[in-house]
């Protein structure tokens, strides 16, 4: 029996189809559009594999972080704390290679994080993820030369492989211009959400928003407008990037399914229902 086939373009949005040839050439017959993901981290991916999510971020607030015993080491180098971090995901057996970037090791006891197995080692057919597109992205920018290569490039690999979905977990937008926020004791900046826990900062409504989000995520959620970054945040640090992940105005994800039809958007609870249909088929 044929094994159903499901194929992640890290960060792809539709836009790109006109460097992908191949991927375009799908477009005249089979189903396709973009792809509405949740807003934040993990929680698309969550929603494609489980149906739903209520995840924003990786980290979350919590008083029984698998990460407490940090509050006594958080002096260490940081290197040495990432290690004991994994040692500990594999006696658990859960996935590795979890870093924590930028994070305040002081900080870190507070959270724990929503990653824990992998998707794909529960599942019942193929999944490949090509992920260097979104770091391409990030570096270079989505209009820049290396950026369209690496289209390019992964558009001749896929021309030479089997599918049955094609799709990624968000899509991207060329950062116009970075902000600051502010930082308290207990809160968590990501690249463009920053989550408050107790006492509500000050924010700038103009180049963002506050979102209603579950309450492990943040008291308050704030997310900036497309375009703009966070900066210093816990991920790049100080360090800016030319591209950041997008959700809405046209910087969402894509999706193909080889499927007779035409272009239809969808929701990625939508397309957990395509992939569920396939696996019954």
């Amino acid at each position: 029996m044929k094994k159903l086939k499901v194929i992640c373009i890290d960060s792809f949005k539709l836009d790109y189809l006109e460097h992908a040839p191949y991927l375009k050439s799908l477009t005249g017959n089979n189903q396709y559009g973009s792809l509405k993901v949740p807003i934040g981290f993990w929680g698309g991916m969550e929603t494609f594999f489980k149906g739903k999510s209520d995840a924003i971020s990786f980290y979350f607030h919590t008083k029984n972080s698998s990460f407490r015993w940090m509050r006594y080491i958080s002096f260490m180098p940081r290197i040495f704390t990432d290690v004991l971090i994994n040692l500990q995901r594999l006696i658990k057996n859960q996935r590795q290679f979890l870093l924590t970037h930028n994070i305040p090791l002081k900080k870190l006891h507070n959270f724990d994080t929503i990653v824990k197995r992998k998707f794909e080692q529960d599942i019942d057919f193929d999944y490949l993820h090509i992920g260097e597109l979104d770091s391409t992205a990030h570096k270079y920018g989505t209009k820049a030369d290396e950026t369209k290569g690496c289209i390019k490039m992964i558009d001749k690999k896929l021309s030479e492989m089997d599918f049955d979905i094609i799709m990624s977990d968000h899509g991207m937008v060329d950062v116009e211009e970075t902000i600051t926020v502010p930082e308290t004791d207990v809160c968590f900046i990501d690249s463009v959400i920053a989550r408050y826990y107790g006492e509500k900062p000050s924010l700038n409504l103009k180049k963002g928003k506050i979102i209603n989000a579950d309450k492990r995520f943040g008291d308050t959620v704030y997310i900036v407008n497309p375009g703009v970054l966070i900066l210093p945040n816990y991920w790049q640090g100080n360090k800016p990037v030319k591209a950041m992940h997008g959700y809405e105005n046209g910087c969402e994800g894509f999706f193909i399914i080889k499927k007779e039809g035409k272009r239809k958007d969808l929701k990625m609870e939508d397309l957990h229902k395509i992939l569920n249909e396939f696996r019954k088929a």
